[in-house]
């Protein structure tokens, strides 16, 4: 099945289920208002009735929380969220991350960074382009990468724009033993330079200042709460691995974002107002197509900070 056929496919609705029973001694659980539709066969699934949810209860936190790291995207749709409400609901995952571009982010909610073309927001050139982005996950040339975001549709335009997310963790359980035999251990250079050259932007000086040196992460990671192996990809920002020269790594790379997005790994996502996706992206990283620029996008990401104990990738 293809990619777009998976993530199109009629599902039936099934309740919340736990895989472990412990979770329901205390009635949180129970009698949830919520179901769950597959949208992919090993990654991703749709929460049905968060929305009509009032405030961020803790049973709900609890359920979500568990739901993502079970599933690793979690779809919401018709959400009726202001900046006030996405925040609020972001911080059920954890601490928010405010993005070291700070000319992108919302003036009244600083957690909020602005994915846009809008040209009525003062935004600088960069982040108003419609090109496509490629295969990345967010903010791993941090020393304490994003463990989540969480991306809402304000706006979207009637063709293009959608967003694809790639399952790392099952692309690492398919790989041949020789192949991970290869890759485990070794340490990948993430540089948010090459971000920079790619699309043209320039970072502001604190930007700079998060980012002054190369990080150095796992090419295959530990997942820091499900202690799943999984794959550590980031194409956009990773330059080279150690111990290689740079087209040794290229090739490796290209290897590794091939059996990640292979058609059946892979979720697409076709926006519509309203709808939101919170992803994980120590399991998973993502890409989106273009759009015209004659049209708007509007989106509005929060970003989860890991917890500082487990922090690092190993």
């Amino acid at each position: 099945m293809t990619a777009e056929a998976a993530s199109m496919a009629p599902e039936a609705p099934s309740s919340v289920a736990f895989s472990n029973p412990q979770a329901l001694t205390d009635d949180l659980y129970r009698d949830s208002p919520l179901s769950i539709r597959p949208l992919t066969t090993h990654m991703g699934v749709e929460v049905i009735g968060a929305g009509q949810v009032k405030g961020t209860p803790e049973w709900l936190r609890r359920t979500l929380n568990f739901l993502w790291m079970e599933h690793g995207v979690l779809l919401f749709r018709d959400l009726d969220f202001n900046e006030a409400d996405q925040v609020a609901f972001s911080r059920m995952f954890g601490e928010q991350e405010v993005h070291g571009r700070l000319e992108l982010n919302s003036r009244e909610h600083p957690e909020l960074l602005y994915l846009t073309n809008r040209k009525d927001l003062g935004l600088p050139e960069i982040a108003t382009q419609s090109n496509e982005l490629d295969w990345h996950s967010d903010q791993t040339y941090l020393p304490r990468p994003a463990l989540g975001s969480f991306l809402y549709a304000v706006e979207v335009p009637p063709s293009g724009g959608n967003t694809y997310w790639a399952d790392m963790r099952t692309a690492y359980d398919r790989l041949p033993e020789e192949t991970k035999a290869r890759i485990d251990g070794t340490i990948a250079i993430h540089d948010y330079d090459k971000v920079n050259k790619s699309y043209g932007g320039a970072a502001n000086d604190f930007q700079k200042s998060r980012t002054s040196l190369c990080e150095r992460h796992p090419l295959v990671r530990t997942h820091p709460l499900t202690l799943r192996r999984t794959l550590y990809l980031a194409p956009r920002m990773m330059t080279r691995i150690e111990g290689m020269d740079e087209a040794e790594s290229e090739t490796l790379f290209t290897q590794l974002e091939a059996a990640a997005t292979a058609d059946d790994l892979v979720y697409r996502h076709n926006w519509r107002a309203g709808d939101a996706v919170l992803w994980d992206n120590a399991r998973v990283m993502h890409r989106r197509d273009a759009f015209s620029a004659d049209t708007i996008r509007f989106m509005r990401r929060t970003t989860i900070r890991p917890p500082v104990e487990i922090s690092v990738p190993f």
